[in-house]
């Protein structure tokens, strides 16, 4: 059954073009003295173009703001816009980091906090895709963008498929956690609305930014199990 988030104009989903495997979904958490992190995913998104290559965990690396053609990509900073800079990469470091303990609280069946971290580090993305040049247009940075969607995607669509998984199991460990069903309304409400902000860059429904439409779906079928 469709959920009204409250907004007026909210796309609704037709249907989930497949089951999403999360197992296939392998994030190696990044030690807090790095900023490297890697994403290997045996098998594409359905809601995505079939000609996009999933990045192997060799050749994954994105490890500063340069890769993605951020603002710390730009070497004509005045000295005035050298602490924002920082500020930016330093954010970005920990967004990197909350996202690796986001797949490993998946993996260990702990989805409340999980959920929390992923509201906040979407609140991030969101409100920040200007400043980390994801509005602007370069082949040459084309793929470590892409590979940055897919992170955040995969996120999404893991933990909602965990959610189901995890429901229809008699008994969960002590260490494991469901989310709940306001919470599920919440984090719904928030991509929403974090999504409508970034409808106008084009990034929305796209292989090339949020996958808003697969991941609602997800997330009513979670309501609905």
């Amino acid at each position: 059954m469709p959920i009204d988030y409250g907004q007026p104009n909210i796309r609704q989903p037709q249907g989930l073009a497949g089951a999403y495997n999360r197992a296939s979904v392998i994030y190696t958490v990044p030690h807090a003295t790095t900023t490297e992190w890697a994403l290997q995913t045996q098998r594409r998104s359905p809601s995505v173009s079939q000609n996009h290559q999933q990045p192997s965990q060799q050749d994954y690396l994105a490890g500063s703001l340069t890769a993605i053609g951020g603002m710390a990509a730009n070497s004509s900073a005045q000295e005035d816009e050298i602490f924002t800079l920082n500020e930016l990469e330093a954010e970005y470091e920990s967004y990197q980091l909350a996202l690796g303990r986001i797949f490993q609280y998946i993996q260990d069946g702990d989805l409340a906090p999980a959920s929390e971290s992923l509201l906040d580090v979407s609140d991030w993305l969101l409100s920040h895709v200007v400043e980390l040049g994801l509005t602007s247009d370069d082949q040459n940075l084309y793929n470590d963008r892409i590979k940055l969607c897919n992170d955040f995607n995969h996120a999404w669509l893991a933990i909602l498929q965990a959610q189901k998984d995890m429901k229809e199991r008699s008994q969960l460990q002590p260490s494991q956690s469901l989310i709940s069903e306001d919470k599920l309304k919440e984090m719904g409400g928030k991509l929403v609305r974090g999504c409508d902000g970034i409808e106008c860059h084009g990034l929305v429904d796209y292989e090339y930014g949020v996958w808003e439409e697969q991941i609602i779906a997800y997330l009513e079928e979670c309501l609905d199990s």
